[in-house]
């Protein structure tokens, strides 16, 4: 089970490369109750649109939803707040018994994610200085994002994503601390 702490900004990005990998390989991905995710966004970062089901689902029909998906798909997406805590252990159990990878969209904090994302920075790549105006002048080539993991355990890892452009097939780079140290 990872959760994403959506209210950072480049989190959305982060959800469309994290889906990417397995959609492509012909798995089958679900968002639960989460409108207004772009589309669109999710083809650009390599995410199979064949592949992606996004059910339209509020209140207590989240956890109905997700319930009927849980063994059924590769990976769940649910926004934390659809769920109460115990609807949230019961759909967590139900999944991994059906061996389906839980992605909680943290709007509240969830208990015991194995793995917790979240986006540190962001850079856009593409615009130039404009000096007439005020947002500058050109086309958005690339996203940058700088993620970081923390562990249930108590470890993380930082590393580099480029959900849009940037390195081939949107690489994954490791960040070190100056030092080379992890």
């Amino acid at each position: 089970m990872t959760a994403i702490t959506g209210s950072r900004r480049g989190a959305t990005s982060l959800l469309w490369r994290l889906l990417a990998g397995p959609t492509r390989a012909g798995a089958w991905c679900a968002l639960v109750g989460m409108p207004g995710r772009y589309p669109l966004a999710a083809t650009a970062a390599g995410a199979d649109l064949h592949r992606l089901a996004f059910v339209d689902a509020a209140g207590p029909r989240i956890a109905d939803a997700a319930g009927a998906l849980a063994e059924g798909v590769a990976a769940l997406v649910v926004p934390s707040d659809g769920l109460s805590p115990a609807q949230a252990r019961r759909l967590t159990a139900r999944a991994r018994k059906g061996g389906t990878a839980i992605v909680w969209w943290e709007t509240r904090p969830v208990a015991g994610p194995d793995a917790r994302l979240e986006v540190a920075r962001v850079r856009w790549r593409g615009l130039r200085v404009n000096t007439d105006r005020r947002w500058g002048a050109g086309r958005l080539h690339a996203c940058e994002l700088d993620v970081a993991a923390h562990w249930r355990s108590g470890g993380g890892h930082r590393a580099r994503v480029w959900p849009y452009g940037g390195e081939p097939q949107g690489n994954v780079v490791e960040l070190r601390p100056k030092g080379g140290r992890r």
